[in-house]
């Protein structure tokens, strides 16, 4: 037992020796993106009733176990299935009818039924927050979610009628950051909180 307690000892410390295989097994490529895909699939209208671990699982064509293997929820899977390009996610965008203060309420409202009223607001958190970590994924995201966002609320205030040196941008990234922080937080927008913001945003400076 000791000769084969040294050897093994003197084997794991030359470096011409492989380390021994981890256990576990790997992540199938062909399973992942079948789950990716089933997520995605589900999220449609008629399938959202069987938007489930197992629903996946079956509609994937893989075991319970191999999904809870690699995910914890299925807010986790839906994560991954937008990093990866498998799941778009539309987003309304601000109108421009010509009056800001209207405009801004209308598109708030609207994603409010996106988010509160679509069920989906663990899933907006946990967006959020994988926007927040620097990998592929969050770009991704960032990319097909905050960009055209961020993008559109620039041009909205870029065209409204404002005051004299109004900072356009900062009012747009303002409006942004509100609700972004109103989705991690998990509060509900309500008519108040549009109403305030826009107050906040708009006042007095802007015409149009």
């Amino acid at each position: 037992m000791a000769g084969t307690a040294a050897a093994a000892q003197e084997t794991s410390d030359d470096p011409t020796v492989p380390a021994p295989r981890r256990r576990g097994r790997p992540r199938s490529q062909a399973s992942r993106e079948a789950v990716l895909r089933a997520a995605a699939e589900l999220m449609e209208p008629a399938g959202q009733a069987k938007l489930t671990m197992e629903g996946i699982a079956a509609r994937a064509g893989v075991s319970k176990q191999t999904v809870y293997r690699w995910w914890k929820t299925k807010v986790d899977v839906l994560v991954e299935a937008v990093g990866a390009g498998y799941l778009d996610i539309p987003l309304p965008l601000p109108p421009d009818t010509g009056d800001l203060r209207a405009d801004l309420a209308t598109w708030l409202r609207a994603m409010a039924v996106e988010i509160d009223g679509g069920g989906a607001t663990h899933l907006s958190q946990a967006l959020v927050g994988a926007i927040a970590t620097a990998d592929s994924q969050s770009q991704q995201i960032h990319g097909v979610l905050v960009a055209p966002l961020r993008h559109s609320l620039h041009e909205r205030f870029r065209t409204a009628v404002l005051a004299e040196g109004v900072d356009r941008e900062m009012l747009a990234e303002t409006v942004g950051a509100q609700l972004i922080m109103r989705v991690l937080f998990a509060e509900p927008i309500t008519e108040e909180w549009i109403a305030a913001l826009v107050e906040l945003v708009a006042q007095e400076r802007l015409h149009a």
